[in-house]
């Protein structure tokens, strides 16, 4: 009897280690938002050409409609700055598309995102991943598919954006983690009245290591000032195939035997 208890007992504490590998792997294991952001280092022109300082973006306010010029305005949105393609009052039809290149490694399910900001009226931005599908994402009452609003909302709604006395972070969208965020805080998704908008641009299936682009434009039909472009940042959510998943499991059940083993 004491030697089938201590059996017993043996067997209980290799299976709780066991266990406990597998959720260790597990808990590690995707899926998440890869955020980056958008910044004379990982943006590039539509074309694939380098960005140009003064010739096709501005550190600050250029304050010249029409300019063709994107605003890099410091001390705003996520890692500190954002980019604007016309100043309060102005309007700038002709701001270059830029694009983001993502470099995609692993197998798996990429769902591919734009972040832009708004105030309570109806900012907007061009995004997508290729020239001849963008789409205008607009800020307003009943969000097209594909959008949401990532800051809190007043009881009004999408337009009610109460002025935030600090700035709003989320650690997680739909239960789904954010890395590679300037800050240690998280994505910064509410700050003064203006809040983080995200778009969902698509879904790609992987197989091989490739680069993603991410198109991102002001509204070529701009009318007024409301009706401006403040982009952020571009990200992905990232699945892993079905195949990946099995191989973890399969980690933990070798974990499993080869705990059994070394107990014997």
């Amino acid at each position: 009897m004491k030697e089938r208890r201590k059996r017993m007992k043996k067997l209980l504490t290799t299976a709780a280690v066991a266990a406990s590998l597998t959720g260790v792997i597990l808990a590690q294991t995707p899926p998440y938002i890869w955020y980056v952001e958008v910044s004379p280092e990982t943006a590039q022109l539509y074309d694939g050409n380098p960005l140009v300082e003064n010739t096709h973006y501005y550190n600050g306010q250029t304050w010249v409609p029409n300019d063709g010029v994107w605003d890099v305005r410091s001390l705003f949105g996520n890692g500190g700055t954002i980019w604007q393609n016309a100043a309060s009052g102005q309007i700038d039809t002709n701001a270059p598309i830029l694009r983001v290149p993502l470099s995609l490694q692993a197998p798996g399910e990429y769902t591919i995102y734009a972040y832009f900001w708004s105030d309570s009226s109806g900012w907007r931005a061009q995004a997508g991943l290729s020239l001849d599908t963008l789409t205008l994402y607009i800020h307003q009452a009943g969000l097209q598919e594909g959008l949401i609003q990532l800051g809190s909302n007043g009881p009004e709604g999408e337009h009610d954006h109460p002025e935030l006395s600090s700035p709003e972070y989320l650690t997680e969208i739909n239960g789904v983690p954010i890395y590679n965020t300037p800050s240690d805080q998280g994505l910064m998704v509410g700050e003064g009245n203006r809040r983080l908008l995200q778009a969902t641009l698509g879904t790609l299936n992987i197989t091989e290591p490739t680069t993603v682009y991410v198109y991102l434009g002001p509204d070529p039909n701009q009318q007024d000032s409301n009706e401006r472009t403040w982009l952020d940042g571009v990200g992905y959510m990232y699945v892993p195939e079905p195949s990946t998943w099995a191989i973890l499991i399969l980690a933990g059940l070798t974990g499993i035997g080869l705990l059994r083993r070394n107990r014997r």
